[in-house]
């Protein structure tokens, strides 16, 4: 762990963020390289991390001020391939691009509200994250679920920041933008790949996480529908082969050999995210607990009376409707439907769910898909590929794959078939 001194008082950094600091300078007027407050009004606390140095960087050969012209166009990307050759000089850290990303805007990012405990003695906690509603619920002493569930906001907000597509300076997005360079990712960035691969091709071409070219041309908030020719044109981009992964010692590092393509890991993330969290809120010492990061729900132990926790089938029309309870223990249920985003057109129905074929709205029989497996993961992972692939091909996979434990498919009136 790196110390970084800042104007009030020492903070620690990760080593993936020292790693790639010097690489990917600031470049900062001379006359305010002092003033970090006022260059840098919008994050405060990203400012108290700043190392100004002085007369140590001018010997050591680091320039302030006017960008080198050699510098001029390098990329924040560009710094990032090649942070693995920079020299670490102990206390001499300036601000870079890796911690911009603590910068990027998160709507309603310091909503955080706890409830109880209640008479049974279970606390509760509502935040925002990932575009949804976080609920954390559990039984224990008061002091412990606020500790854990503070960790556990921590853990999303770090999460959303590396994870996401949309906010400029994740990995994601960095990666993204590399035009088929290689970029320095970190461990839990290389980790959702990896697996990411492994859905993918386990998926019956039904799955791709590099659909991002197409995903980016729809926008089922206000019923866009993109041209033939616009849709053809990403198609050619979609291959999830491009995606090149590599580990060199600590360091994890990612490639799109097509310049072109977008890689997208909303259809998993969340599932490998809440693995994390309920690994956490356990190392924390709660028990008895269910995390729901708005669709992939963890049920962790019991409840104190002995009874489990129960899971609902979502009705995929209504969000506020509940088909059917599961029982579950120690295990994940994850429900995807094709009403979380649609809309219709001139009579017809658009959702969210993407051919990987014909970049339109797959045709299926399925409105909504319930899966348990003991990892959140899995149930993330292969969610897609069972609404893509319909009732009786997705009741085939299901029954090859037994790190599913179970999966409920409901059709368009309503009706459950359940795999086993």
């Amino acid at each position: 762990m790196f110390v970084c001194g800042g104007d009030e008082g020492i903070r620690t950094l990760d080593p993936y963020v020292a790693n790639v600091m010097l690489s990917q300078l600031s470049y900062i007027p001379t006359n305010k390289r002092f003033r970090a407050k006022q260059y840098f009004p919008r994050k405060r606390s990203v400012c108290q991390t700043l190392c100004f140095v002085a007369a140590q960087n001018v010997n050591s050969g680091h320039t302030f001020g006017r960008k080198p012209a050699a510098q001029a166009r390098r990329t924040p990307t560009e710094g990032r391939r090649k942070a693995k050759n920079t020299p670490f000089l102990g206390a001499n850290i300036l601000y870079t691009d890796a911690m911009e990303n603590y910068r990027d805007h998160i709507p309603l990012e310091e909503t955080f509200t706890l409830f109880g405990p209640d008479d049974a003695g279970m606390t509760s906690v509502l935040f925002y994250a990932f575009n949804t509603v976080i609920t954390l619920q559990a039984f224990g002493e008061e002091a412990l679920c606020r500790k854990a569930f503070d960790a556990a906001r921590d853990r999303c907000r770090y999460f959303e920041h590396v994870l996401s597509r949309t906010l400029p300076h994740s990995d994601i997005a960095m990666l993204n933008a590399a035009e088929g360079g290689e970029v320095l990712v970190r461990a839990e960035t290389y980790e959702v790949l990896r697996a990411a691969q492994h859905y993918c091709a386990e998926s019956q071409g039904c799955f791709d996480i590099t659909m991002g070219s197409v995903v980016r041309l729809w926008n089922f908030a206000e019923a866009h529908i993109p041209r033939p020719g616009e849709i053809a044109a990403a198609l050619t981009h979609v291959n999830w082969h491009t995606l090149e992964l590599r580990q060199e010692g600590c360091e994890h590092f990612a490639r799109l050999a097509d310049a072109q393509a977008s890689i997208d890991v909303g259809g998993m993330a969340k599932g490998y995210i809440a693995d994390k969290l309920t690994a956490a809120l356990a190392n924390l010492g709660l028990e008895n607990f269910i995390v729901n990061l708005g669709g992939n729900a963890v049920a962790h132990g019991r409840k104190p009376n002995g009874a489990l926790w129960r899971i609902g089938v979502q009705d995929p029309q209504d969000k506020n409707r509940v088909l059917q309870g599961i029982a579950v223990e120690n295990a994940s249920a994850v429900t995807s439907g094709v009403y979380e985003r649609c809309f219709t057109a001139q009579g017809r129905f658009y959702h969210h769910i993407l051919s990987t074929t014909t970049g339109l709205p797959v045709e299926t029989d399925v409105a909504g898909v319930t899966i348990v497996a003991p990892k959140s993961l899995d149930c993330d992972g292969f969610s897609t590929t069972l609404l893509a692939l319909g009732i009786k091909r997705g009741i085939a996979f299901v029954r090859q794959h037994p790190e599913i434990t179970q999966a409920y498919f409901v059709d368009a009136t309503n009706k459950i078939t359940s795999a086993y």
